[in-house]
């Protein structure tokens, strides 16, 4: 309530658990801000859009996101700006989760790809085998290469048949 007084672009979300404390949560949180970090220090972001004015703006808006994700990143590279959406997973989620989370993103028409970062190289192949032959640009890396790396992070498609820079697929060179 008091950033929404203060002008913050979020508003309350609907049945929000707010005062419900979750570790993991926390956690998730403070690797997000890791990434947002990571992004600040290329020098090459233009905005930010977090989960909560995602959220907002996917619940009280006509032109949502079709998921609501960890972030929503504009950057600039190449001498253009790419707008891509962020998840983010720690803890593995149950198969039909994933499956639904596929067709969320294969239904996006806001942004040009997903990028899907996760705690650990085992993670991200459990999580990548359901993307694969995906219909939007989904591109998996490991959170720790991003924070030392940030854009030449090595990444896999859905497709997992090779590894590329992640600005390579921000250009458009990769698919």
């Amino acid at each position: 309530s008091y950033l929404i007084g203060k002008g913050e672009s979020a508003a309350m979300m609907i049945g929000s658990r707010a005062n419900h404390i979750d570790e993991n949560a926390v956690q998730h949180s403070l690797d997000i801000n890791e990434i947002h970090l990571s992004v600040l220090r290329t020098q090459e972001l233009v905005s930010w859009k977090c989960e909560l004015e995602i959220r907002s703006q996917n619940e009280f808006t006509g032109a949502g996101f079709a998921k609501d994700y960890d972030a929503i990143i504009t950057v600039n590279t190449g001498g253009r700006d790419v707008q891509f959406a962020l998840e983010y997973e720690r803890k593995p989620k149950q198969p039909k989760r994933y499956w639904q989370i596929r067709d969320l993103i294969e239904k996006e028409t806001h942004v040009e790809c997903v990028l899907y970062l996760t705690s650990n190289f085992h993670l991200l192949s459990y999580v990548s085998r359901f993307f694969e032959r995906s219909a939007k640009a989904v591109y998996f890396g490991v959170l720790d290469e991003f924070r030392l790396h940030a854009f030449e992070t090595k990444v896999m498609d859905s497709r997992r048949l090779v590894t590329f820079p992640l600005v390579s697929a921000l250009q458009g060179n990769s698919r």
